[in-house]
């Protein structure tokens, strides 16, 4: 029994090395990773952040037939990170941040070691029509109930921003 046992092992372990299936680096770099699925409080439309060989894109689809189409897309592999997308509370626009969260130095990833130091960027992007206005650098973007201001986080502070005004973001208070 044993010695049956052996050979079948050897068997199977032979035939899964000689049969199975490799792959390069490249083809598993030229898969595209969806992520940050988020829905307008409608649920009526949907966005998301795809990966496809390093080159970010924000993906939008709007019901019934949530057939996707990409927003802004950016065409260099720079290692910055896209995401915290959020839905304006009326869904026609989408604020998104482009840049990775900092270190405990609070450095910014620069991972193709440009001499610009990388910063963390807020985007207001309208869900049709022209492309995206930097509103700020900071993180966590959020959308007032009316959606007439656009608070975020910015050195530890709470910020905003009055929508569709010249004005420049403010902080809201002090915190220590």
């Amino acid at each position: 029994m044993k010695q049956f046992f052996f050979i079948s092992l050897i068997f199977i372990t032979s035939y899964s090395i000689t049969y199975s299936q490799s792959f390069t680096i490249e083809e598993a770099m030229n898969y595209s990773f969806p992520e940050n699925l988020v829905a307008s409080p409608s649920m009526a439309r949907v966005a998301w952040t795809e990966n496809h060989q390093g080159k970010r894109s924000i993906y939008v689809a709007e019901g019934p037939r949530f057939s996707g189409k990409f927003l802004v897309s950016f065409l260099e592999d720079d290692g910055q990170a896209l995401g915290e997308l959020t839905f304006s509370p009326d869904g026609n626009y989408i604020a998104y941040v482009r840049g990775g969260g900092g270190n405990r130095q609070g450095e910014i990833p620069n991972p193709t070691s440009k001499i610009e130091p990388a910063k963390r960027e807020i985007y207001l992007l309208p869900f049709v029509g022209r492309g995206a206005d930097l509103i700020a650098e900071g993180s966590n973007p959020s959308f007032s109930p009316d959606g007439k201001w656009l608070s975020f986080l910015k050195g530890g502070q709470v910020w905003a921003k009055e929508l569709n005004t010249e004005n420049n973001p403010s902080p809201l208070f002090s915190i220590r």
